[in-house]
């Protein structure tokens, strides 16, 4: 309240100070895959008073860990924050991560992915009939608790290949042995397929004749 006064006649007026609020919280990138972060924006609509304003934070998933709150400090009028995921199985996972401050709540949704197949490969991947080859299958992101089952195939009787594997907790790729038979005549191209996560990658594994 502001007084004026001049000579007998007074002035009084009403000043009104409003504290900043939070305006908006935003995640960049919105959708990831599991075992990778986030950064989070809160954003106020006016610079933060003297010591700052504190972010109470919080998300609805133990898939995804959010710090308590975040600080923007005095004068600023946002503040980053990280939201770090956990490897997930299944399909797309939604969380809502909020934000609080001076009675204003805002949210904003992340969406986890699970891992797929990026590739399958073969050391060497050339080898005489009757011997033996390492694959490996590698995924886009780490494997979920319990691990990551991915299925194999051969097209070829002369190929043999595990039925599927399993990518252990928290890895991003295993190896597996293809087994061959003895090839008499022209060299074998065996096509071999791994599939996991929505995704399928296939690699040729050549068997030549001994001798």
């Amino acid at each position: 309240m502001l007084t004026a006064r001049l000579g007998t006649e007074v002035k009084i007026a009403a000043v009104y100070v409003n504290r900043p609020f939070l305006q908006s919280l935003s995640l960049t990138p919105s959708i990831v895959y599991g075992g990778t972060a986030s950064t989070g924006t809160v954003t106020l609509n006016a610079p933060a008073p003297a010591g700052g304003l504190t972010i109470t934070l919080s998300d609805n998933s133990d898939k995804a860990t959010t710090p308590a709150s975040v600080t923007i400090p005095e004068g600023d009028t946002s503040a980053m924050f990280e939201v770090m995921t956990v490897p997930t199985s299944g399909s797309q996972l939604a969380v809502t991560v909020s934000g609080a401050a001076e009675g204003v709540t805002k949210t904003a949704r992340l969406y986890i992915n699970q891992p797929f197949v990026t590739a399958v490969s073969f050391s060497p991947e050339v080898i005489v009939g009757g011997s033996s080859t390492t694959g490996t299958v590698t995924l886009n992101a780490p494997a979920p608790a319990g691990g990551f089952s991915v299925s194999l195939a051969s097209d070829s009787g002369s190929a043999t290949v595990p039925a599927s594997v399993v990518v252990p907790a928290g890895e991003t790729s295993v190896t597996f042995f293809l087994d061959s038979t003895v090839v008499v005549g022209p060299q074998v191209k065996a096509l071999i397929s791994a599939a996991g996560g929505g995704a399928t990658k296939r690699k040729y594994v050549y068997l030549n004749p001994s001798g």
